[in-house]
């Protein structure tokens, strides 16, 4: 099976990133079609239940472990583990997201424990893997640790939706169901994806910047995030709106120490920025306004709908970074499939050639004006401002899904180097 260097695996992280950018365009396909205020309906109906499985387990957790299974043995300079077990990976977490997602859409309870049982599996697998292959790195790097530490919330967040969903058929657990999809969203949100994107960003942005500094606080800033998730869950499920806000003081600690660490790569780069890279930036902005907003919603400063706070995280932060990283790792990936061993006298085309900036340009442009008009749509609410924001964001997910049609061309080597 085809290998980068640094041991990752070809194949297994390209399905997962290919899965992720066909859901997120399907999220944003959803957003448009579905009428008006429909979309934003209670929490548990079959419209939030649809959208927010599609974003979460779709477009973020398919995205992120393709990024993981790349960046991590990169990283670490060390190897995927290799065997049958490893199949579990795609073949349970991908059918798996698909079955629950009609399972939610159409009601049908077998489906989503077939599809549930199915991630769950694809999950614990994947643990597994990235903890095999974080064991065997043979150089210094945080990225392997905070993708561990990430993916153990995943690995609570799929078994707490699941212990929610038999909750609910036999009533074993006397927790309300708004604690119980506050710990999800916890878990999930905050640990899992918000986690994933900070451990995978101190890589990331050192590789594609070509920056050499070293970073200080990963350790400090891992702990801390991690303090504040564990802290927020568990008031989410005992104790008060005022208690879980507490959480946010590690977080913003963690955040101001992560900044550091990005300040110090981004001032010892060697190469211009790229509108991926600017995309992950702006994203930090993001969740800065988060990590000060929703405790202040909590304590009840703040009085705006939780959709617009969903609608600033799911595209201002976790959107704009998994879109940008996905078009780092995959290029990466499939250049090496594709090229690196060509026969001589042939040439092999650059990164940027393969994607086209173009796309990237556009797509990047057209999120960055769908975050604030979907977020002041739903915060106000006016609904054509929600509506304006809705189009931008599907036109930014179709000039990247355009960007990935044009870079699978490339996967078996069938374009010719400019």
């Amino acid at each position: 099976m085809p290998m980068a260097p640094g041991g990752a695996n070809v194949r297994l992280p390209l399905a997962h990133l290919a899965y992720g950018l066909l859901a997120s365009l399907a999220l944003a396909v959803a957003l448009l079609l579905e009428p008006g205020w429909a979309v934003y309906g209670l929490p548990g109906s079959t419209s939030t239940l649809v959208l927010t499985h599609l974003f979460t387990l779709g477009w973020v957790t398919a995205t992120t472990m393709g990024a993981m299974l790349m960046i991590v043995p990169v990283a670490g300079v060390a190897k995927v583990p290799a065997g049958p077990y490893a199949l579990l990976v795609p073949f349970g977490t991908l059918p798996g997201i698909l079955l629950m997602l009609l399972g939610f859409g159409l009601g049908e309870n077998l489906l989503l424990a077939v599809g549930g049982t199915l991630v769950v599996l694809g999950v614990l697998t994947f643990y597994v893997l990235l903890a095999r292959t974080a064991q065997g790195v043979t150089v210094p790097s945080p990225t392997p640790g905070g993708a561990l530490i990430a993916a153990s919330f995943l690995v609570l967040t799929v078994l707490f939706g699941l212990t929610e969903a038999l909750n609910l058929s036999y009533g074993f657990w006397q927790v309300s169901l708004i604690r119980f999809l506050s710990l999800h969203a916890d878990l999930g949100g905050f640990g899992w994806i918000s986690l994933a994107i900070l451990a995978v960003s101190y890589k990331l942005i050192a590789m594609f910047t070509l920056s050499h500094a070293h970073e200080r606080y990963p350790r400090a800033v891992f702990a801390l995030w991690s303090l504040g998730v564990l802290w927020t869950g568990a008031m989410a499920l005992w104790g008060t709106d005022a208690l879980a806000a507490i959480g946010a003081l590690p977080a913003l600690a963690a955040y101001a120490l992560f900044l550091l660490d990005m300040r110090r790569l981004l001032a010892a780069r060697q190469r211009a920025i790229e509108p991926g890279i600017r995309q992950a930036i702006l994203s930090w902005v993001v969740l800065g306004v988060l990590l000060i907003a929703v405790p202040l919603q909590l304590l009840g400063v703040l009085q705006i709908s939780p959709y617009a706070y969903a609608w600033l995280f799911v595209f201002g932060f976790a959107g704009a970074n998994l879109w940008g990283f996905l078009f780092k790792v995959a290029p990466f990936l499939i250049w090496f499939h594709s090229y690196a061993e060509l026969p001589p006298g042939k040439k092999a085309p650059k990164l940027t050639e393969m994607v086209g900036p173009g796309y990237l340009r556009y797509g990047g442009w057209l999120l960055y004006l769908a975050v604030p008009l979907g977020t002041a749509g739903l915060a106000l609410p006016y609904a054509p401002l929600l509506r304006a924001g809705e189009i931008f964001a599907f036109l930014a997910a179709l000039a990247f899904g355009l960007a990935g049609w044009r870079l699978g061309r490339h996967y078996a080597g069938r374009v010719p180097a400019a």
